[in-house]
């Protein structure tokens, strides 16, 4: 339906108004009873009645005036009923008068015009012409409800004032308005097969069909070159986004699709699909590699919050079969074997996003120089001891803070100290943070060790062996992610940190050998 600043799209289930301004609106429809949708005439009253829904609903397209001025116009009739003969006339008119002026207000009638044309042109399948501007097929349409009430309201008048009775115009109506309906016009789909056109004609048919088909292709390539450039595929920004759309949330090692299921539960913002969470790794010893393809589809297919997996340091061929499952961000971790002990995966010649790990400042510019979309502290996985992640975020944020009060000149010398690129390093100096993200990792096992974490400046946790190797996986889950986003309020802390049963055991990092430590892989 056509409305002064736009137009209303409706069908069964939802309802769109677009408006001349380019704003777009939408929401669901009534729907009717079950009972009533099982009679045919008042199946078809309560359609009706829902299609008027948007006008009708405070959230929907019409204001406040207007609302009241359609309720009066449906309630007008049974209200005129009582009224005496001279005077139901003059409000009569009056009503339709109203209803005419606010038909007629604005573009109402030039949009209504342009449904008309819609539907001609997909009658006549010339819809890629005429939105090329090619074709114009007409906007004044011979089954437009319009045109049937223009023809119904005055055979309907002239009839109520005939000295007659009802039984005698009552057919006179419907079969005046029946003549109407039979001669409309047919669409050209639709009607009758007859001798061939012709030559003339089909000279023309084929003029028109090679017209819709060069401005078929002429939209086709003003569609692709559009697309081409709002799209951004294997951008900073895009590969960042994601990261943004994770702050605050809790990232969880998940080793079977039972596991991922109850981490999406629990309300991890993404799980991390690995064989071995990483305190099996350390215990088990030997060579940790990139998981299983299978296992990796399973858990893709059991949640819907996006799963990231790991691949080796340097390993780019691990990546690029993660990229080719359609993995959301890669891991380039150290916690699996090194492949290459001098040198990271080139991340920007991947359209998907990497998250690599960090125990300072310069490490961290240096992955963010390789690529990486993500940044998280290292910590110490598979021990379940804070230590470590406490004492590289300290490192990380506090060369942030020295980096703001060095002169520019300064930044010069700093950027060779910290082995990373100058412009990355003037850019943290004059923001005060990392260009990605930054989340931590590592021996974090209790609510309170994500708070403390966040608290100390991390956008959000990773945890490994900390849910999963306690008594109470779900329950210790729920009260991670809950500390997590109430990490400022001690009470909330308090309340889920209490009754979550055994947690993992966990290595005491300072008993650990310098060649144990995880946190060295990577440079």
């Amino acid at each position: 339906m056509a409305r002064p600043n736009g137009v209303v799209i409706v069908s069964e289930r939802f309802w769109a108004f677009a408006g001349t301004d380019g704003s777009l609106r939408e929401g669901e429809m009534l729907k009717p009873p079950e009972l009533l949708q099982r009679l045919p005439l008042a199946r078809g009253l309560a359609r009706l009645a829902a299609s008027l829904g948007p006008l009708f609903r405070r959230t929907g397209v019409a204001r406040p005036r207007e609302r009241w001025l359609l309720a009066a116009a449906v309630a007008a009739p049974a209200a005129l009923f009582f009224v005496p003969a001279p005077w139901s006339t003059v409000l009569g008119l009056a009503v339709m008068g109203g209803l005419l002026l606010t038909i007629l207000r604005g573009r109402t009638l030039r949009l209504h015009g342009a449904e008309h044309r819609a539907i001609a042109a997909c009658e006549e399948r010339r819809l890629v012409a005429t939105w090329a501007g090619d074709a114009k097929p007409s906007r004044f349409s011979p089954r437009c409800g319009t045109n049937f009430a223009a023809l119904a309201v005055p055979v309907t008048l002239l009839a109520d004032r005939t000295p007659l009775p009802v039984t005698f115009w009552s057919p006179l109506v419907v079969l005046v308005l029946s003549l109407a309906r039979r001669a409309e016009p047919r669409p050209a789909a639709a009607a009758a097969p007859g001798p061939r056109p012709a030559a003339a004609d089909d000279a023309r048919a084929a003029a028109r069909r090679d017209a819709d088909r060069a401005a078929c292709r002429r939209v086709r390539h003003r569609a692709r070159a559009s697309i081409a450039a709002m799209s951004e595929v294997g951008t900073m920004r895009v590969k960042s986004g994601l990261a943004e759309m994770l702050k605050g949330g809790v990232i969880m090692d998940v080793v079977t699709a039972e596991q991922a299921k109850v981490a999406e539960a629990a309300g991890a913002c993404a799980v991390m699909a690995l064989e071995r969470v990483p305190a099996d790794i350390r215990r088990d010893g030997g060579v940790a590699r990139m998981s299983d393809p299978d296992m990796i589809h399973g858990i893709q297919e059991a949640v819907t919050i996006p799963v990231m997996a790991k691949c080796r340091i340097g390993h780019f061929v691990e990546a690029q079969v993660l990229q080719a499952l359609e993995i959301d961000y890669i891991d380039e971790s150290e916690v699996l074997t090194p492949a290459d002990v001098e040198h990271h995966v080139d991340k920007w010649q991947f359209t998907v996003p990497f998250v690599c790990g960090c125990t300072n400042l310069g490490e961290a510019l240096r992955r963010i120089a390789e690529g990486a979309a993500m940044i998280r502290t290292k910590g110490e996985a598979g021990t379940g001891d804070i230590v470590n992640a406490v004492t590289h975020m300290r490192a990380v944020f506090g060369g942030i803070r020295r980096l703001q009060s060095l002169r520019d000149e300064e930044l010069f010398a700093e950027a060779k100290n910290l082995q990373a690129p100058y412009e990355l390093v003037r850019w943290v100096s004059e923001h005060g943070r990392l260009p990605v993200v930054t989340f931590t990792a590592g021996g974090i096992a209790t609510p309170a060790d994500a708070a403390l974490c966040m608290q100390l400046g991390a956008d959000g946790v990773f945890v490994g062996s900390g849910i999963f190797k306690s008594g109470d996986p779900e329950k210790r889950a729920r009260a991670i992610v809950e500390a997590t986003t109430h990490y400022m309020d001690a009470d909330v802390i308090a309340r889920v940190s209490a009754g979550l049963g055994e947690a993992m055991v966990g290595i005491s990092t300072a008993s650990l050998e310098p060649a144990e430590l995880l946190e060295r892989r990577g440079w």
